[in-house]
C-alpha cells in the first residue's frame, strides 16, 4: 500500500481512539473558556466518551465554580466529605472501574498536578493507556509531570487548540491527485479481496497492510 494509503489509515485509526477526561477540580479549577477548549483538544485526539469533574461541595469555591462546567456537558461528581483526598480517591476509583469496562478509554486526560495520582498514572500506563496531564502553573508535582506521556499547562490550552486546528487545515489542503487516489483505492480493494472480505468502505478503511 502506498504512503498515502498508510497515512489515511493512521488517521482513521486515530479517530477510533477512545478518550476520557478526569478533572480534579480542587487542584485545577478550570474556568468556562478553558473547559470548552479542553473539550476541543480531547476530541482532536479521538472519540470523547466521558468527561468527569470531581469536587467537594463543602468547599464553597468549588461548588460555585462547577456550575458553569456542567452547562457545557461535563458530568460533575460531588464528594462532600471532610477528608482531604476524598474527591481524589473517588476519581481514582471511577477511572480504574472505567478502564476495566467495555468502554475502556485508550487515552486518559487527567486535569491535576496532585502527586496523589502518580500511582494511578503508572498503573494506566502498565495497561497500555496513554496519559495526558494538564496542570496549573506552580501547582504540579515534578514526579507526576515526568511520568505523563504528554504534559501541558492549562493556560496553554488556547495555543494547543489553535495549533491543532492549523495542522488539520494544512492536512486538508494537502490533497492527493486523481491518479494517486485511484492507486490507493485499487490497492485497498485488491488487498481486501485477497483476504476474502467484501469491498465496502468500512472494510477498506480499516486495512493496515
Amino acid at each position: 500500500m502506498t504512503d498515502i494509503c498508510i497515512a489515511l489509515n493512521k488517521q482513521t485509526s486515530q479517530k477510533q481512539l477512545k478518550v476520557f477526561i478526569y478533572c480534579d477540580y480542587q487542584n485545577a479549577k478550570l474556568n468556562l473558556e478553558q473547559a470548552k477548549l479542553l473539550l476541543v483538544f480531547a476530541k482532536s485526539k479521538g472519540r470523547l466518551i466521558g468527561k468527569n469533574i470531581y469536587y467537594n461541595s463543602q468547599c464553597k469555591n468549588q461548588a460555585a465554580g462547577k456550575n458553569n462546567l456542567d452547562s457545557v456537558g461535563y458530568t460533575c461528581f460531588d464528594v462532600p466529605c471532610p477528608l482531604k483526598n476524598s474527591a481524589d480517591n473517588q476519581l481514582i476509583a471511577d477511572c480504574l472501574e472505567d478502564i476495566h469496562s467495555n468502554l475502556s478509554p485508550d487515552i486518559v486526560i487527567l486535569i491535576s498536578g496532585d502527586g496523589d495520582f502518580v500511582k494511578l498514572v503508572h498503573n494506566l500506563q502498565k495497561l497500555g493507556k496513554q496519559v495526558i496531564i494538564f496542570a496549573q502553573v506552580g501547582n504540579v508535582k515534578q514526579k507526576l509531570k515526568e511520568l505523563a506521556d504528554k504534559f501541558y499547562f492549562i493556560d496553554k490550552l488556547s495555543e494547543l487548540v489553535e495549533n491543532n486546528t492549523q495542522f488539520k487545515t494544512t492536512s486538508l489542503d494537502a490533497k492527493i491527485n486523481y491518479n494517486e487516489a485511484i492507486e490507493c483505492l485499487t490497492k485497498a480493494i485488491t488487498t481486501t479481496l485477497s483476504q476474502g472480505k467484501r469491498t465496502e468502505f468500512c472494510y477498506i478503511a480499516t486495512l493496515t497492510n
